[in-house]
């Protein structure tokens, strides 16, 4: 019997062969620890994207809370080489954080992600 772990990694490295241009993709908890991750540069600090990305995705919704804008949908952060996107999953899940090159195509990737996050959320 396959175990979440494994389905969800199964599902970011689907993905990230499908994808042009995605260097990396993880899952992250509520309280910013790793859950499943893929990330092309072996050197990253796994746990420190993880951290960041809860911190981020948390300072957002109180920002988006002072000017009465709703609940973070997405944060999608541009640099000269590519993009960091992430999302919060539903029900107090986690986290889903991708990471482009600057090749990719943010339509494509953006059409992915709903998708990657519906599987996600199902699978776990």
């Amino acid at each position: 019997m396959e175990t979440k772990i494994s389905r969800l990694n199964e599902i970011i490295q689907e993905v990230k062969a499908t994808v042009e241009g995605i260097e990396g993709i993880g899952v992250v908890s509520p309280d910013g620890l790793v859950i499943v991750s893929s990330f092309d540069n072996e050197l990253l600090d796994e746990e420190k994207i993880a951290a960041y990305t809860a911190s981020f995705l948390s300072n957002s919704e109180k920002i988006l809370s002072t000017f009465n804008k709703g609940p973070t949908e997405m944060l999608i952060i541009k640099s000269q080489d590519g993009f960091v996107i992430s999302t919060q999953l539903s029900q107090d899940m986690g986290y889903l954080i991708i990471v482009t090159g600057k090749s990719a195509k943010l339509g494509l990737v953006m059409i992915m992600l709903k998708s990657l996050k519906k599987k996600i959320e199902t699978t776990i």
